[in-house]
């Protein structure tokens, strides 16, 4: 028997946003906050259910004595190389985490875009 009909919308889900160490897009962190961070979440902002995306891989880059240096990793959290970066920071430097991926939960690979952080 049928109960009517009923037009749904589907909505497609939006990319997480990736923070480091609680901060998103561009922003001022510590040195020491830049330190004890450990790696890239993704969150989703401002939507209804609770999904969980995971980090497929990302770069990090920064300029060192005059020259730009890129470290790659694969997953959410920092290599020992990225680390290593970290600990050569400057206060006024830049640190670039770029090319952020993140694997939803239909499969698919998405790039969520990036976080550049000025250290103060």
């Amino acid at each position: 028997k049928s109960m009517g009909s009923f037009e749904f919308r589907i909505k497609q889900v939006p990319n997480p946003v990736p923070y480091f160490s609680g901060k998103k897009g561009t922003a001022f962190l510590s040195k020491t906050e830049l330190i004890n961070g450990t790696g890239i979440i993704p969150v989703l902002e401002n939507f209804d259910f609770e999904l969980k995306f995971q980090i497929v891989s990302y770069d990090l880059a920064m300029t060192l004595n005059g020259l730009e240096i890129t470290a790659q990793t694969t997953g959410p959290a920092l290599s020992d190389k990225q680390k290593s970066l970290l600990q050569k920071a400057k206060v006024g430097s830049k640190v670039y985490f770029e090319n952020v991926k993140a694997r939803g939960p239909d499969g698919t690979i998405r790039d969520i875009g990036s976080v550049i952080l000025k250290v103060q």
